[in-house]
């Protein structure tokens, strides 16, 4: 049987609130089906705020949380930062 490799693509928009402009940030992995991991090392973004992110009011939510690793399905992975103030 032979080995099924898949290829993930990451393209996301960092958009923040106060701040003009947005970076897209794009990456992608190749690797087989089930050990398929992305690496996000070479992808960097630089915000210039004083407040810190405080990870107990920020999300990460994943919709829908599982794909058809059939080449087509897709899913979207949302990534709000808030402050101490609740603010993105």
């Amino acid at each position: 049987m032979g080995r099924l490799i898949r290829t993930l693509i990451l393209v996301a928009a960092l958009l923040v609130p106060a701040i003009s402009g947005a970076q897209l940030v794009q990456n992608s992995a190749t690797g087989e089906l089930n050990t398929l991991t992305l690496d996000l090392s070479q992808a960097t973004v630089t915000l210039n705020r004083v407040s810190v992110v405080d990870p107990t009011l920020s999300s990460v939510t994943v919709d829908p949380p599982i794909v058809t690793a059939d080449g087509i399905a897709v899913s979207t992975i949302t990534i709000t930062l808030r402050d101490n103030q609740n603010q993105p």
